[in-house]
């Protein structure tokens, strides 16, 4: 996620800076139209990590990813960038970067743990 926002990154006055990063040219907020948004986005199941914590049940990509021969060296979201616990920093680094918007995913096992019933009210307060 951080070289993703990094290669999206734009100077803060709207002007070329020195500081974007190789590739971007003279890409800078003025090459697009007024009220256009610059942002990221995110997968809970790819950046959360914490697959057990706090309540979260299974969701059906924990299951997926244990089939053998699915996911390149059987890797899991059990490990990933950590933004369960690393949130806010995430969010800072979005605002340093000075982006209009962030969309996100929820891990709806963590919400419903079961699938369906019970809410699971820490899940909810990570959100």
């Amino acid at each position: 996620m951080f070289l993703f926002l990094l290669l999206l990154s734009v100077s803060r006055s709207g002007e070329s800076s020195p500081s974007v990063p190789l590739g971007a040219g003279d890409l800078n907020r003025k090459s697009f139209p007024e009220g256009f948004l610059f942002g990221t986005a995110t997968s809970a199941y790819q950046v959360e990590g914490e697959t057990h914590q706090d309540g979260r049940g299974p969701s059906i990509w924990d299951a997926f990813v244990k089939i053998p021969g699915k996911i390149a060296n059987n890797a899991t979201a059990e490990l990933t960038v950590d933004q369960y616990h690393r949130y806010k920093e995430d969010v800072d680094l979005m605002q340093s970067l000075n982006f209009d918007a962030y969309r996100f995913s929820i891990s709806w096992s963590r919400i419903f743990p079961e699938g369906t019933g019970k809410i699971n009210w820490k899940g909810v307060a990570y959100y």
